[in-house]
């Protein structure tokens, strides 16, 4: 009695909604093929966005749809004439369900006309199974938790991962900086603001005393480059350039990381990574999880902005360290110095930037797959 009740009450509210909606339908279908991304009530929707990034990137014709956020349209209401006018009117190619809103019939209509379906972060267990009837024949569902009744397309994987993607970086770039910094020690400070370049240089000299071989990748934020010109000038060192693409001789104790596009060099080559913009900054302007996803421990100081969810989480699993000032930031970097405290933050870098990992690329496997079938 309990499983209709539940899908009457469904009903009702589908009809209701179904009276009030029209915004759904707004706008034209663009041309080529189409995914349809709705997100329900629960959903937290950074991990699919990142998804659907990577498969727009490898899919130029991709165009997608989304539904059921704040600034997005309202999802159709779940009665035969909205689920028709809503698939017969944007007709998308695959549709993706992000967390535990049921559409009975809508799936039905579209299973009905062949349309793959997914699902991703959907919490099935603690509901009736008149409200998620269909799902079983789905192409795949993504799960958070195991449900026998989601048949051989359930996989509970978990949520999907959070963590953008890191910068890229060519093989050959790296093993040549590899080759010109020899065995040498290096730390990257990372788009520092020009308000941080003076107390980022007296840094490294400290912690250079206890390493006089160590090397700072100084790479400013945008706007930055001039002051951080000036100031290497002005403290003797000599400014190589990576912008005039100059490698470092071996009595340089600086690069001067001002070239476009090779971030994702020195994350790949410094045990140890400071976020610019968290002193004396405004808050850091990259992203806490490229140099950690790259294997690099990570030093910050309390201004940490929009971030601080973030760093709070590495923190708390061993991934990041905390500082208060220039002084502490040239003590935490002597430290990492050690190749074995390095590797333990990195350790624990990696578990925390892994998460979901698996359930986002079983994700995007299976769409790229559906994909490749689909005429262009």
């Amino acid at each position: 009695m309990a499983l209709s009740v539940s899908l009457f009450r469904h009903r009702i509210a589908a009809r209701s909604r179904a009276r009030r909606s029209g915004d759904e339908l707004a706008g034209e279908r663009p041309p080529g093929r189409l995914i349809w991304v709705h997100f329900g009530r629960d959903a937290a929707p950074a991990g699919a966005l990142m998804a659907i990034e990577r498969l727009v990137a490898a899919n130029g014709d991709l165009s997608v749809l989304t539904t059921g956020r704040g600034e997005d349209p309202p999802g159709p209401a779940d009665t035969p004439q909205a689920a028709t006018g809503f698939l017969d009117h944007w007709r998308p190619d695959i549709a993706l369900f992000v967390g535990t809103d049921f559409y009975p019939c809508l799936w039905a209509e579209a299973l009905g006309r062949g349309l793959p379906l997914f699902a991703a972060e959907t919490r099935t267990a603690r509901h009736p199974t008149p409200l998620m009837r269909g799902m079983s024949a789905f192409d795949a569902v993504i799960a958070i938790e195991s449900d026998a009744r989601l048949g051989p397309a359930g996989q509970a994987l978990g949520p999907l991962s959070t963590v953008p993607a890191p910068p890229p970086a060519a093989t050959g770039a790296v093993e040549r900086m590899k080759e010109a910094l020899e065995t040498r020690p290096l730390w990257l400070a990372l788009d520092v603001p020009a308000s941080e370049v003076a107390g980022v240089l007296v840094a490294h000299a400290a912690a250079a005393h206890h390493s006089h071989r160590l090397v700072l990748i100084l790479a400013p934020s945008d706007g930055a480059a001039g002051a951080a010109r000036e100031a290497l000038a002005a403290s003797g060192h000599r400014v190589v350039s990576r912008l005039r693409d100059e490698l470092p001789g071996p009595e340089d104790k600086v690069i001067l990381a001002d070239a476009p596009q090779e971030a994702g060099i020195w994350l790949r080559l410094a045990p140890a990574t400071y976020l610019g913009g968290t002193i004396a900054g405004e808050g850091p302007a990259a992203s806490p999880f490229g140099p950690v996803s790259l294997g690099s421990a990570l030093v910050h100081g309390p201004r940490t902005g929009r971030a601080e969810a973030v760093l709070r989480r590495l923190r708390r699993g061993g991934a990041a360290r905390a500082v208060p000032d220039a002084t502490a930031l040239a003590e935490a970097i002597d430290a990492l110095m050690s190749p074995e405290a390095a590797a333990e933050m990195a350790r624990a870098g990696w578990s925390i930037t892994s998460e979901g990992a698996d359930a986002s690329a079983r994700l995007v496997e299976v769409i790229e797959d559906t994909l490749a079938g689909i005429d262009v």
